[in-house]
């Protein structure tokens, strides 16, 4: 295996994994977090009742936006990483023969 002739173990790689898999489930974290500020932000804004409807449109739109750039791009990381896993796995598949 790659990793045997790289010196680390199978304690090591199992690390290694877990770690991988812990970074594809935080940006999940992240969206809820992001996804509760933008709510309570919406919520403040149209509490409040400041101006018309379309200001206060207005007022969001660009947390919206940018919500929506933070959330392309967590999406892009994770196809990154997928796609990465899949690579080491077909290497790791290919040294086993």
């Amino acid at each position: 295996m790659i990793r045997d002739e790289i010196g680390e173990s199978d304690g090591e790689r199992d690390k290694i994994l877990l770690q991988l898999e812990q970074e594809c489930l935080n940006p999940k974290n992240e969206k809820i977090n992001d996804t509760v500020l933008i709510g309570l932000f919406i919520h403040f804004c149209f509490e409040k009742g400041r101006g018309t409807l379309k200001q206060q449109i207005s007022a969001v739109n660009p947390v919206l936006d940018e919500l929506r750039l933070k959330k392309q791009e967590r999406i892009k990381v994770f196809y990154e990483t997928e796609s990465q896993i899949a690579q080491i796995c077909a290497e790791i598949a290919c040294n086993d023969r």
